[in-house]
């Protein structure tokens, strides 16, 4: 309906072509923008409650649009592929991935064959945060907190040693 589409985000760039060589397709995605969510009498962005009777109102709105595309380049005949993947679960991003894997008949090396990754917009599970935490955060807090951490456990563990050879050595005084 008019008032689903007026709630939708606008269509996202079109991908790369999926395949790098014969005939692949091109996709892109939309989905829920809930800051106009008034279209439908909610104050925007909408409770939980009121964002999933949108969602289910509109189940039958387009998120992903697809095409096919052609790189112009002919497949090597030496290129094999497995099937694809199954689509992995969809993560707080909003994105679900799958691949496939090059295979060569024995003997056969051909740089021009890639292994190839999918992916596509999926409705985010529930209990993911607004935005995902930035992994590079974490590996930056490893980064610092581990030496640091390292670092007062051994201060700990030297003054540990210094109080324990001190009073050992008083008591042999007495």
């Amino acid at each position: 309906s008019a008032s689903c589409t007026a709630v939708m985000s606008v269509w996202s760039e079109w991908s790369v072509c999926s395949e790098k060589c014969d005939q692949g397709v091109v996709r892109r995605y939309r989905d829920f923008d809930f800051t106009k969510i008034g279209v439908f009498g909610y104050n925007p962005p909408g409770t939980s409650e009121e964002q999933n009777k949108v969602r289910e109102i509109c189940k039958d709105t387009p998120t992903l649009e697809e095409e096919p595309c052609t790189s112009g380049v002919a497949c090597t005949p030496g290129c094999k592929y497995t099937e694809w993947s199954t689509w992995s679960s969809c993560d707080c991003s909003g994105t679900q991935t799958r691949d496939r894997v090059v295979t060569f008949p024995e003997g056969v090396i051909d740089a021009t064959c890639q292994s190839s990754k999918d992916t596509r917009s999926c409705s985010k599970p529930e209990g993911c945060t607004e935005t995902a935490p930035d992994s590079g955060d974490a590996t930056l807090a490893i980064a610092i907190g581990l030496p640091v951490g390292i670092l007062g456990l051994c201060i700990i563990a030297g003054s540990l040693f210094l109080i324990g050879g001190r009073s050992g050595d008083q008591e042999e005084d007495e």
